[in-house]
């Protein structure tokens, strides 16, 4: 039995304390770690069972060779086993998880959403590279998206995709852009039920259905709340500035 590693971290504004298995997941927050003080309102724990189920799910994946994944070391299965362990927890504060990459762009958030090989990362980085002084990635994979009073903000996370490109910073979300690839740059504003279809295809579907209930009622908000776009793209053909043109008239 590996000793356990308790800490404390802070993830979209919440406290949370964490109680792990293994020391490299504890390294892998250590951007989000806070120090001791503060009572902690969540509690997430982790354990052998949940690593165990974790490595039988990619197993089970087709898109991964059974030798591969025995190679993997037994964290790697921890850390996702504690994404989904952290989203199920922060539902009831009004925090989703949400697969996408977040370009924080004049203090404000775009995140960038698709299906994987898209080109999502590739733009992101396009983007940020293009105006170093403006913009920066907030997180290039998982960021949490938080419902509050006076909006939806939009948070980083450890889980920050391959490239481990992110911070620990928060801005208040402005938009998020639906990425298709195509041979023209094409900004259109989507209706509330097709970005709310969209949106439940990024996110985790909690095992509880109350879980699963709240969920759902927070991506309504977000989708009623927050103008989203479909954004069919040429990446050779500065999308980007495409999108800081042709952004302000659609809204």
């Amino acid at each position: 039995m590996n000793e356990h590693y308790v800490f404390e971290v802070c993830f979209a504004g919440v406290n949370v304390t964490l109680d792990v298995c293994h020391l490299q997941t504890k390294l892998y927050c250590r951007d989000f770690m806070r120090a001791p003080g503060e009572k902690s309102s969540v509690l997430v724990r982790t354990t052998e069972e949940d690593i165990i189920k974790e490595w039988k799910s990619m197993l089970r994946n087709t898109r991964y060779q059974p030798e591969f994944v025995n190679t993997l070391p037994n964290y790697y299965f921890e850390i996702f086993a504690l994404h989904r362990k952290v989203a199920d927890a922060l539902l009831s504060r009004n925090v989703l998880v949400y697969h996408g990459s977040c370009v924080s762009m004049d203090g404000q958030g775009f995140i960038l959403s698709a299906d994987s090989g898209v080109g999502k990362s590739t733009f992101a980085r396009k983007w940020a590279a293009e105006y170093t002084d403006r913009a920066f990635i907030l997180n290039d994979d998982k960021p949490f998206l938080s419902l509050e009073k006076d909006g939806c903000r939009v948070f980083g996370s450890p889980w920050n995709g391959k490239h481990h490109l992110g911070r620990n910073a928060d801005v208040p979300l402005k938009t998020i852009l639906f990425l298709e690839r195509g041979n023209e740059n094409l900004l259109q504003r989507m209706q509330t039920g097709e970005v709310l279809q969209r949106m439940c295809m990024q996110v985790f579907r909690p095992e509880r259905q109350e879980d699963f209930d709240l969920e759902m009622e927070l991506l309504r908000k977000i989708s009623r709340d927050i103008p989203c776009y479909r954004y069919v793209f040429d990446i050779d053909k500065n999308p980007v500035g495409h999108i800081l043109i042709d952004f302000p008239k659609q809204d």
